[in-house]
């Protein structure tokens, strides 16, 4: 029986806060290493707080956006590194750095980790175009908040939460949010245009609940925000 091809992102704030977040990266891995007899996961990390740090100490240096993006890209394959290394013989121990290198990698058959990948692009963006080049059943992202908002809830009590939002919507919230380094809202507006233009399903939850995160890989129901 074919595995079913799933994408997985995870913010990076979960797995590192002010340092790495052992216990919820053990959960999470052991999580998918007990659904990897029925599905295959490609696991795209964010940068999270390493790369704030990393960021902010570069801007108070002078640097520039795209010098910030690069850091971005090497804090979050460092993350994808020790995700992987919580995986064990369960991953393919390298983090991709290329599309070239992602087909390498899925000729193993085991579980894929990898972070950033071009300058400019959010992890949630990688994630978005992995899902789409590798023909993925559906993309999985996690994210701090229960649900794909109006707005941004802890700043605006009024915000309007959704559980199915179209794919138009989706892109007209994030086209109002200020597009610079760890600023992109739930999503950037690359990651909303893939997700616009392709096949896969996309779901997006609260990653600190592993349990319900499991719940929308299987497709059972969940607590989170389905895009339609």
């Amino acid at each position: 029986m074919d595995k079913k091809k799933i994408v997985i992102k995870l913010g990076g704030s979960f797995l590192f806060d002010k340092g790495p977040n052992t216990r919820y990266i053990k959960e999470i891995a052991d999580s998918l290493k007990k659904l990897s007899d029925k599905y295959h996961f490609i696991i795209i990390i964010g940068g999270g707080a390493v790369n704030r740090m990393y960021v902010e100490a570069a801007r108070e240096m002078g640097s520039n956006e795209s010098y910030f993006d690069l850091i971005g890209i090497d804090t979050s394959r460092l993350n994808a590194r020790l995700f992987a290394a919580a995986l064990g013989s369960s991953a393919y121990r390298e983090p991709c750095k290329s599309f070239e290198e992602l087909t390498a990698a899925e000729s193993t058959g085991k579980m894929i980790v990898l972070g950033g990948l071009v300058p400019g692009q959010s992890t949630d963006a990688v994630a978005a175009e992995v899902a789409e080049y590798l023909n993925a059943e559906k993309l999985v992202i996690a994210k701090d908040v229960d649900y794909v908002y109006s707005d941004d809830p802890r700043k605006n009590p009024d915000a309007v939460k959704y559980e199915k939002l179209p794919k138009d919507e989706l892109i007209n919230i994030v086209s109002k949010t200020k597009i610079r380094a760890k600023e992109y809202s739930v999503i950037d507006i690359v990651a909303s245009m893939v997700i616009h233009r392709a096949k896969f399903s996309t779901v997006i939850v609260n990653g600190a609940d592993v349990k319900n995160m499991e719940k929308a890989v299987i497709g059972d129901s969940f607590k989170g925000t389905r895009i339609v």
